[in-house]
């Protein structure tokens, strides 16, 4: 090969050894951050105690497990749905006593700052079983016992308050819940608090403690009824 041929081979290889060298130099591309989740699903269970005066306090009024889903639609807006299965104690005869209840809600979180937080939110639902009300009336002389089981739609409106520690915990500060029936008398606050710990982007486990009162519609007002101390899961995809 003589010296011409070297140096025509020689001339591409140089030209482009700068562009070679520039491509080299170029930093690598960033990765692209995972998209923020938008659906969860949720899974809560809890017993619940009595606090009725006139009632045995501490006694157990029943268990209950709430499945959940939530779908972000635009930011800070939650569409959810849920259903809820509770199961009570035998009441003299009547054993295998229990409610179901679904509902669907939206939610808009107000983000304050980065660590303060406020949701509201409103929805509907519906429960049937043993919910103590036969013809509107509310049975047992007001206590939550026997075959009595009409349903019955609701509607309900709530406040929460939420401030973030840092990465994985968060003070569930308080939860305000008004709830009542459309066609009976079912008014039944609950106030709640709690802690909330963040595994990672998508997992998270919580526990809150809750108190609520129920005006029966038997002249007496709104009395204590029941307060519980309930644990969940929640998954984020």
């Amino acid at each position: 090969m003589t010296k011409l041929h070297i140096a025509l081979i020689a001339l591409p290889l140089l030209a482009a050894s700068p562009a070679m060298a520039a491509d080299l130099m170029k930093p690598a591309a960033a990765v692209a951050p995972a998209p923020a989740p938008t659906t969860t699903i949720s899974f809560e269970a809890s017993p619940e105690f009595k606090a009725a005066s006139g009632v045995t306090q501490n006694d157990l009024a029943d268990w209950y497990g709430k499945l959940g889903i939530g779908y972000v639609i635009a930011p800070g807006w939650t569409i959810g749905a849920s259903g809820q299965y509770t199961a009570k104690p035998a009441s003299g005869s009547f054993d295998n006593l229990y409610t179901g209840q679904v509902e669907g809600t939206v939610a808009y979180k107000f983000k304050l700052t980065d660590q303060f937080s406020v949701t509201g939110t409103a929805g509907l639902g519906y429960i049937w079983g043993n919910t103590g009300y036969a013809g509107g009336v509310f049975t047992s002389s007001g206590t939550d016992l026997g075959n009595s089981d009409d349903s019955f739609g609701y509607y309900l409106v709530q406040g929460a308050v939420d401030y973030k520690l840092d990465s994985h915990w968060t003070w569930n500060v308080v939860t305000a819940r008004y709830r009542n029936a459309f066609n009976e008398t079912w008014v039944t606050p609950k106030v709640s608090t709690g802690i909330t710990y963040n595994i990672d982007a998508t997992d998270a486990v919580y526990a809150s403690f809750g108190y609520a009162w129920k005006d029966k519609g038997d002249g007496k007002g709104i009395q204590p009824d029941k307060y519980n101390i309930a644990v969940g899961y929640k998954y984020s995809f």
